[in-house]
């Protein structure tokens, strides 16, 4: 009316989209800098120490400024440009828009918060199947108990040792431990199962058909001594364990897991097959026990073949040393003790209980609790705070239709009930279109999860209720302010 150009006010609204941007972007700033700090108080438990280095970086910073102001550009200019469109009569007199218009249910604005609601669910699925992985892991069968061990690491090929000098020390440290009264059971393996390292062979399976060329499998294998079975308690299914008769003059034995049993002799006994290593001179190896199957590199691995060699046949200069006890700190000083006893130079690395060990195995799920969570939880406030801005905007649009529905006798819960019932159609939406997006996203991280399905029922039954509940709230609030228009104020417009 005073003469502004339709590019003026564009611009001026402009200008406060891009103000209110950037106070988000520095707002964003400060979650990214108590972010960084939380991710730099990440310990890995790994032996090593391993720190996750994050750092505010100045490139990304000038990146999300600028996001920013795109994002003000983008989702300013509409409502802008349809702000400059006012018709001036009614607008000069204070009238508000009809109830149509107020009260029209397909709107940008209100498709953004179905869309922000969605988003929010999704991520909110993830994060809890993540955070249900954690327990799940748990619960997965490893194949070998975790309570009351202890596992210890040696390298006497650091200090120079030579096979034989090796394979003395080794034995001489067993028979020490076997006196030890507060060790139960000992044993040294190459591997412990799910650790960082495993090793690989080619073998050939006697008798077994193959194509020209393919005659050779590829297993894992760790080479164990006596008692290892007993040590770790994974059950020998068929035939026997391994022995202290298992010599280097004996004939060559292994034990076989069951997967590799039924993957290489299915519906035959395995027990007095042979298999060889690739390579000249190698004997075969005849199968003597058939141990259960257990998971060797990750919780979710699928059953693999595995085989165990003797130590006397199969010489391997580092070992880590598996103790059962019911005392763990004193059985891990005996051990130093005895490791004294034979050579003061000889280090001992890697000392940690079973249960830590297996830290390791859940550190997947851990990690992807960490980095989604926090996301999941910014995406669920931006939710509530778009569905209550779109709520707040609505009331303060349609005051004057509260004003007649509560003259022409509508009640206050008639009222709540109109405006709560329009903020909870949106959630309604926003999760319908959440719960198809979630479904899609957990099959894809289907693979990183550990003992929970991912249709998780309590997780996709959980996470809408709680958006539920949050959105309800955020309706509520601008519904309650719709209960205290006065109806003389509101038709003092007219």
């Amino acid at each position: 009316a005073l003469g502004a150009s339709r590019g003026q006010l564009i611009r001026q609204l402009l200008s406060e989209s891009a103000l209110l941007a950037m106070v988000a972007g520095a707002a964003g700033l400060v979650i990214e800098m108590a972010a960084t700090r939380m991710f730099q108080a990440i310990r890995l438990p790994t032996d090593i120490p391993l720190n996750l280095t994050v750092h505010t970086d100045l490139r990304v910073v000038l990146f999300t400024l600028g996001v920013s102001l795109l994002a003000s550009l983008a989702f300013g200019l509409v409502p802008a440009v349809q702000a400059s469109r006012p018709n001036l009569m009614p607008a000069l007199k204070g009238e508000g828009p009809t109830v149509a218009s107020g009260g029209r249910w397909y709107s940008l604005k209100n498709a953004l918060v179905v869309g922000q609601i969605s988003v929010s669910l999704v991520l909110l699925v993830a994060a809890g199947l993540f955070l249900r992985s954690i327990e799940g892991a748990r619960t997965i069968d490893p194949g070998f108990r975790i309570d009351d061990r202890v596992v210890m690491s040696f390298d006497p090929g650091l200090l120079g040792y030579d096979r034989e000098r090796t394979a003395t020390f080794y034995r001489m440290l067993r028979d020490r431990l076997k006196q030890a009264p507060l060790i139960e059971r000992a044993t040294l393996a190459t591997f412990i199962p799910l650790d960082f390292s495993v090793d690989f062979d080619n073998v050939i399976i006697e008798g077994r058909a193959t194509e020209p060329g393919k005659d050779l499998v590829q297993v894992m294998d760790s080479v164990v001594d006596a008692d290892y079975f007993d040590t770790l308690g994974t059950p020998i299914t068929a035939g026997r364990a391994l022995t202290d008769r298992d010599t280097e003059t004996s004939p060559p034995v292994v034990i076989v897991n069951e997967t590799m049993a039924s993957t290489y002799w299915p519906g035959q006994n395995p027990l007095g097959r042979r298999i060889r290593f690739s390579g000249p001179d190698e004997p075969w190896r005849e199968v003597v026990g058939i141990a259960a199957a257990g998971k060797y590199r990750q919780l979710t691995e699928s059953p693999r073949p595995y085989m165990y060699l003797p130590s006397a046949q199969h010489f391997r200069t580092n070992r880590s040393l598996a103790v059962r006890t019911r005392d763990v700190a004193g059985a891990v000083a005996s051990v130093r003790r005895e490791v004294q006893a034979l050579d003061p130079a000889m280090p001992i690395f890697e000392v940690k209980t079973m249960a830590q060990h297996m830290e390791r195995a859940y550190l997947g799920p851990r990690l992807s609790a960490m980095l989604i969570g926090p996301a999941a939880f910014l995406a669920l406030v931006i939710a509530a705070i778009g569905l209550y801005g779109v709520m707040a905007y609505s009331v303060s649009q349609r005051t004057r239709e509260m004003g007649i529905r509560m003259a022409v006798g509508a009640s206050p819960r008639d009222i709540l009930t109109l405006v709560m019932g329009q903020g909870l159609s949106l959630t309604a939406v926003g999760l319908a279109l959440g719960l198809v997006g979630a479904a899609a996203a957990a099959r894809v991280v289907s693979n990183l999860l550990f003992g929970v399905s991912p249709s998780d029922p309590l997780t996709f039954a959980t996470v809408p209720l709680l958006l539920l509940a949050i959105s309800a709230l955020a309706a509520y609030v601008p519904a309650r302010r719709a209960l205290r228009v006065d109806p003389l104020v509101a038709f003092r417009a007219e």
